[in-house]
């Protein structure tokens, strides 16, 4: 018999399912059902069709005739379950590595406080896709002290390996690059869609100049021929220096002309096949405001911070191409 949890005698049968105390006469069940509603199975698919797609939690709610509140409770449960089984990202373990980093910049907040996300991506020499390694939220802008903590943030032994760091020209990670020994190499689409921007679509002053800079600006960037590559380069400072060229020109594109080494860096150092342009990073940060439009801004920066590390566990590896790559790619799709 068992012992009673009222008066801690003896218990004896009281029907079939049922004991009774023989001290008191309380009856108890030995196995006690669960009270209240079955729990529904927690499944992954809510969470699946919300992340994977341009899906909104009010849009199912009104789809699914149901509060909105109780529809987000079940995205939780379900984003837990989904999470659970994402494989988060891992550091590529071959030897040698390329950065390619991006930020993006966000306002919380009634007061409109700026908050900084930064986009690390890591991929081998000898492949064609990256990893994400890193996405670190700040307070505040993209300054070159942020830019440190986030790369201090990196494993050392990940941050040994690191041979070039491929960027949109902010000059924070020019030094960074710099005193750590690493090529850097500046994204060739941010200074193009600059460009593109100056030239314009309508007959501004100057268009026979704003054709011609941008045609040597391709010139410049993408020849194989050093040689051709300088002359492109000493005629825009011509052009620049010309009192014909509009005065929006040389501000803008500065960079081309005191610190022209950068964009070839992928030339002088081949072997490293380096990408030239911060594409897959953009791709991230694309996710991420994809995300956040989808969920209609977000109030806080603990939101933030979380709804970026679910991107982050969440997110599989990105082509990332070298030059090399790029060009063969090109010219299968050609032919």
């Amino acid at each position: 018999m068992r012992v009673s949890p009222c008066c801690g005698t003896k218990g004896r049968s009281h029907g079939t399912r049922r004991l009774l105390c023989t001290h008191c006469g309380q009856t108890w069940r030995p196995r006690p059902k669960r009270r209240g509603r079955k729990k529904k199975r927690t499944r992954a698919s809510l969470a699946e069709s919300v992340m994977d797609g341009n899906s909104s939690l009010r849009g199912i709610a009104r789809k699914r005739k149901a509060s909105h509140e109780k529809i987000r409770r079940r995205f939780h449960a379900s984003l837990k379950v989904w999470l659970s089984r994402q494989i988060p990202p891992q550091i590529p373990e071959k030897k040698y590595l390329i950065a390619v980093l991006d930020a993006v910049w966000f306002k919380l907040g009634r007061k409109k406080k700026p908050y900084t996300s930064f986009v690390v991506l890591l991929r081998p020499l000898d492949e064609q896709y990256a990893a994400v390694a890193l996405i670190h939220t700040i307070p505040g802008r993209e300054t070159k002290r942020n830019w440190e903590k986030v790369i201090n943030k990196l494993p050392k032994e990940a941050q040994g390996r690191i041979l070039a760091v491929v960027s949109d020209g902010f000059t924070g990670l020019i030094g960074i690059a710099e005193k750590r020994g690493w090529h850097f190499q500046w994204c060739h689409v941010h200074i193009k869609r600059r460009m593109s921007e100056l030239r314009g679509l309508r007959k501004l002053p100057g268009r026979r100049i704003r054709r011609r800079i941008t045609k040597l600006l391709y010139i410049f960037l993408e020849t194989a021929d050093e040689k051709k590559s300088q002359r492109a380069l000493a005629e825009i400072r011509k052009l620049f220096a010309s009192p014909d060229c509009p005065r929006s020109i040389p501000p803008r594109l500065s960079g081309v002309v005191k610190r022209s080494q950068l964009f070839r860096t992928y030339r002088t150092v081949p072997e490293l096949n380096l990408p030239i342009s911060t594409n897959s990073a953009e791709n991230i940060n694309s996710q991420i405001k994809r995300r956040l439009s989808t969920m209609r801004g977000l109030r806080s920066a603990k939101s933030l911070t979380y709804w970026l590390s679910v991107i982050y566990k969440s997110t599989k590896p990105v082509r990332c191409r070298g030059y090399k790559n790029t060009k063969k790619y090109h010219q299968i799709s050609v032919s």
